[in-house]
């Protein structure tokens, strides 16, 4: 799965950002962390991350996968105490009580951070699109991440 999305940067890429959408938020996590990309044999060439409903679903099967291949105890907690030094921005919804803490646990991981809410579920509704605070923060975040 991780060299899956490595390939996939390596042929299509270099990209500005990193996505991930719900559980894909722990694969792009993953990636993100210092040397990670570079122990699969890639270079880290994003300079931010997205994540939009993180959720830490499935750590433990990632967690395995980083601890075999790092040959340590712990893994995707690589932000245990090393957290990811690229900037975040995580988008939440207010509406989506499980998933919210879970997603503000992810945002822990990254030394900058942006959090922009929504009073949504899982998908941004209309009215946090057309609103002006949401979309100038985004879109802020997007030009100077770490200034955001």
């Amino acid at each position: 799965m991780l060299r899956g999305v490595l390939a996939f940067i390596k042929r299509h890429g270099p990209f500005d950002a990193l996505a991930g959408f719900g559980q894909g938020g722990v694969i792009a996590m993953a990636l993100s962390g210092r040397a990670v990309a570079q122990e699969y044999g890639h270079r880290r060439t994003w300079t931010f991350v997205i994540l939009a409903h993180a959720v830490l679903d499935d750590l433990p099967t990632v967690d395995a996968i980083m601890k075999r291949m790092r040959k340590q105890k712990w893994a995707i907690s690589i932000f245990h105490e090393n957290r990811c030094d690229l900037p975040l921005l995580n988008i939440v919804g207010m509406g989506d009580v499980p998933r919210r803490e879970l997603s503000m646990k992810v945002a822990k991981s990254f030394i900058h951070k942006t959090n922009v809410f929504h009073n949504g579920k899982t998908l941004i509704p209309a009215e946090a699109r057309e609103d002006p605070q949401f979309a100038e923060l985004v879109d802020a975040f997007c030009v100077q991440p770490f200034l955001c």
